[in-house]
């Protein structure tokens, strides 16, 4: 549901390229804090400069599985939300950032789970797609959890607002909620991976279709839908040359996602 016009405020959106996933880890607790400090929405999109394997905040993972991936050079990095593994590739990844003041915060994490699901259907349906929002009820959560059970992957188990397209998952994403600001990021699928290592039967491509959906194409409909669910107008704002320092030294800490602090 649109905002009324005196609710609307302005936002940050954040067009990227492709970085390292230290780097992007890193920009993702960035913008936290940068929501956090100006009490503004602020939306990333951005890319991988390779394939790489991200680790849920406080996920184990063996370590002959951690071997597969380094022989075969994919880097490694941990994520600061919670969740299963991600091997992003063929993908435009998104992080949102909203402070906790915002009234979609206040209102509840299931709530604001199926607003984000709501607005990302919008955004496919804009560029010609046709995605589904399912909501998993207790009985089929639980089927379904048994049945994945025994994977590390992110893609292979399911979420309480789903997001598929062509019947299958289409979105993962993980989230975290930090002392002022609410960070949620995840996977939109673009294309089948040629990096995909078989951890699980089931997980056999990353694509839930044969039509690929386009990243310019959604590069312009997800602020859209965006908008119009937080209530705002995005003014286009790359990093500069501050935000690249604080990134930067987010990246030389040894743990920077344990704590949120005020950008300076």
């Amino acid at each position: 549901m649109s905002a009324a016009s005196s609710d609307i405020s302005t936002g940050r959106l954040i067009q990227d390229g492709a970085h390292s996933g230290e780097f992007n880890m890193a920009a993702d607790v960035y913008a936290a804090q940068e929501a956090a400090y100006s009490e503004q929405v602020i939306l990333r999109l951005y890319t991988w400069d390779q394939p790489t394997l991200s680790l849920g905040f406080h996920q184990k993972f063996d370590e002959v599985l951690r071997g597969s991936y380094a022989a075969r050079g994919i880097p490694i990095v941990r994520r600061p939300t919670g969740g299963r593994a991600v091997l992003h590739d063929q993908e435009l990844t998104y992080c949102l950032a909203i402070p906790t003041s915002h009234r979609l915060i206040m209102e509840g994490k299931d709530r604001l789970q199926e607003d984000i699901g709501r607005a990302f259907v919008e955004a496919g349906q804009l560029i010609g797609l046709q995605p589904q929002l399912v909501r998993r009820g207790v009985e089929d959560r639980g089927a379904q959890m048994r049945l994945a059970s025994g994977s590390p992957l992110c893609f292979d188990g399911i979420s309480r607002w789903e997001v598929r397209l062509n019947g299958r998952k289409w979105i993962g994403s993980a989230q975290r909620i930090f002392p002022h600001a609410y960070l949620q990021h995840g996977s939109i699928l673009l294309g089948r991976s040629t990096s995909i290592i078989e951890i699980s039967n089931r997980y056999q491509e990353r694509m839930p279709g044969d039509d690929d959906p386009c990243e310019a194409d959604l590069r312009q409909s997800i602020p859209g839908a965006f908008g119009d669910l937080l209530g705002v107008h995005w003014a286009e704002m790359g990093f500069n040359e501050r935000d690249i320092l604080n990134i930067r030294a987010q990246m030389k800490d040894e743990d920077p996602s344990c704590s949120l602090k005020a950008a300076s």
